[in-house]
């Protein structure tokens, strides 16, 4: 097998015997790293070392692949106009995240598909400064939504 130590220092082609007393000089463990290559290929590391970076790889690799998520703010027909600014307040903090954003409105009895509307171009009015839709507003079911992503 062909054993590498954790400094990238190359010692060669050695047997399975040779490599293990070589890691127990170093009191350290032989890890392999590539069984299917030929020879298959081996690491001199620290285990408890090796499995603490690697897990941090994997958590860094998982934060990026979740950097873009996509959020969902929900209003109603009869929203309050305080209530529908402190909704956007958090939305304005999503877009500056990076995050894409669906505004939905909820149909509600009593409401009509015209304050529905309204509702929503007044939600697209207040972001328009800081956030344009990518689509003009769906509806779907009993929802009418948009997606939004931060200004360039």
């Amino acid at each position: 097998m062909f054993v590498v130590t954790d400094e990238g220092e190359n010692l060669g082609e050695l047997s399975r015997d040779e490599a293990l007393l070589e890691a127990g000089k170093r009191e350290m463990d032989l890890v392999l790293i590539n069984p299917l290559a030929n020879p298959p290929v081996a690491k001199i590391v620290d285990w408890s070392k090796f499995l603490y970076t690697q897990k941090k790889k994997q958590k860094a690799a998982h934060k990026s692949s979740k950097a873009q998520e996509l959020k969902e703010m929900w209003f109603k027909p009869f929203i309050d106009e305080g209530d529908m600014m402190h909704k956007l307040g958090r939305v304005q903090e999503f877009l500056g995240k990076g995050h894409k954003v669906k505004l939905t409105v909820r149909y509600k009895r009593g409401a009509n598909w015209d304050k529905m509307k309204d509702v929503m171009n007044r939600l697209l009015e207040a972001v328009s400064e800081y956030a344009e839709p990518e689509a003009p507003p769906k509806s779907e079911g009993k929802n009418s939504s948009v997606f939004i992503r931060a200004k360039k």
